[in-house]
């Protein structure tokens, strides 16, 4: 008789505890801040320590953190990251164990008017920017996608847990301040919403090669 009874596997209710306020908030038309309106601490409160409390992994997608690395904006980029980063640490009960990973892209083809884009000082540019977090959290990752014409990284910016996910509509350089502003910074107008399609967006950016050092 016991070789009949299987063993059930136990699913904590944390996988599937997430914020009513959150959930209200956003209640499936988003939630749209206007430029400025809100800071980091407010920002947190509503948006991210909600996310973040029972995640265990947390998947960052915007073309834009790799496009950018070679312009003045790249520490925008950086900026907002290890702020994310940071609260995902100090909020999430995975803490140190927890998985942080960002997807984003590189364009490699000449512009019309303009050079080609230098890969070797951008994939340099881009190992630091992982080295440099690596240093709060080492199983921090940074994949960057090689994109052309034809096959790009997905327009909308979306950030992922294992129980939820939620697109961004401006991007990961949410924040108005530079980096010599105190805390608690300014906040970009953006538009948080829910997304549904979370695991289409994953499966389509696994489709992309990773960024070498060679065309």
């Amino acid at each position: 008789m016991d070789s009949l009874v299987h063993t059930v596997k136990v699913i904590d209710i944390d996988e599937y505890s997430i914020d009513a306020d959150f959930c209200s908030l956003l209640d499936g038309r988003g939630h749209v801040l206007g430029n400025g309106e809100w800071r980091q601490d407010k920002f947190e409160q509503e948006i991210l320590i909600p996310l973040f409390r029972d995640a265990k992994n947390i998947k960052i997608y915007d073309r834009w953190i790799g496009r950018s690395i070679l312009t003045p904006n790249a520490d925008k980029y950086k900026l907002a990251l290890e702020w994310i980063l940071n609260v995902f640490l100090r909020e999430s009960r995975a803490g140190k164990v927890g998985i942080f990973e960002v997807y984003s892209g590189f364009c490699t083809q000449k512009k019309h008017g303009k050079p080609p884009p230098n890969v070797t000082n951008a994939v340099a540019a881009l190992c630091k920017l992982e080295t440099d977090i690596q240093k709060t959290h080492p199983a921090f990752r940074l994949i960057i996608k090689k994109e052309t014409k034809a096959h790009q990284m997905p327009h909308n910016r979306y950030l992922l847990t294992n129980q939820l996910a939620v697109s961004i509509d401006r991007g990961f350089d949410l924040l108005i301040d530079s980096r010599t502003s105190s805390y608690p910074r300014r906040i970009r107008d953006v538009c948080i919403d829910y997304c549904s399609e979370s695991e289409k967006v994953e499966q389509y950016v696994r489709t992309l090669p990773d960024l070498g050092t060679t065309v």
